[in-house]
């Protein structure tokens, strides 16, 4: 398989996957680590349909900062 073929395979297989749980699970993992403990500010994405989202992160005494794209 080419790259392009393995991108349409992930984005299919993604889509059958329970994203919301598996967010919140990511989540809670990420609020245990001793490294996002510490940290003032964090950096994060938006997600696209059908990725993990880490939006509740938000809510953490942090500031959190976002890319820009042009």
């Amino acid at each position: 398989m080419d790259k392009s073929e393995l991108r349409i395979k992930a984005k299919e297989l993604r889509k059958t996957l329970d994203i919301q749980s598996i967010s919140k699970n990511i989540c809670s993992q990420i609020r245990n680590l001793e490294i996002y403990k510490s940290a003032q500010n964090v950096m994060i994405f938006y997600p696209m349909k059908y990725e993990i989202n880490l939006l509740d992160l938000i809510n953490d005494d942090k500031k959190f900062y976002l890319p820009k794209v042009q």
